[in-house]
């Protein structure tokens, strides 16, 4: 009976979160996170994944890291850089990264090799629907390593220049 009575309230504490998370309009509620979070973008859910090749861009392992996933951004995401400075353009050399990650910060120039193609872009902005070692492109930085249409690159070697 003790147990029971338990079970029944550790229930109604759950349908309790529930409810109020529901209530407030906004899923962002239920996980605890600020409103003004920024949600993963829609192209990295639904994005097919492009894979390097086993054994590929060796020389360019050995002067950096291997990224977790490179997806882009672009219109209104664009709007107000963390890192200060002009709004940039689909076309700039530009990426998102996670913040304090380490891996890399405002101002840096990383250079990402993929499948034999290479682009160098300037760390403008923060990704907090990013996983670590991850980049968000301009699509015209994603568009050197991979057609847009790909979404998600997985593999790509990186690493800071200049």
């Amino acid at each position: 009976m003790r147990f029971a009575l338990f079970s029944l309230a550790a229930l109604f504490a759950a349908a309790c979160v529930s409810a109020e998370a529901a209530t407030s309009g906004s899923a962002l509620a239920a996980r605890d996170e600020p409103a003004g979070a920024m949600l993963p973008r829609a192209h990295h859910s639904k994005a097919k994944h492009r894979s390097a090749k086993k054994g590929a861009n060796k020389a360019a392992a050995k002067k950096g890291s291997t990224a977790q996933r490179l997806t882009y951004y672009s219109g209104h995401q664009l709007d107000d850089p963390a890192c200060g400075g002009p709004r940039p353009d689909d076309g700039d050399m530009i990426a998102a990264v996670v913040k304090g990650a380490g891996y890399a910060k405002c101002g840096d120039h990383i250079t990402i090799e993929h499948n034999g193609r290479q682009v160098t872009v300037k760390v403008v902005d923060y990704c907090a629907g990013c996983a670590h070692n991850s980049f968000d492109l301009s699509k015209g930085a994603f568009k050197k390593l991979a057609p847009l249409d790909e979404g998600v690159i997985e593999g790509a070697n990186f690493w800071k220049s200049g």
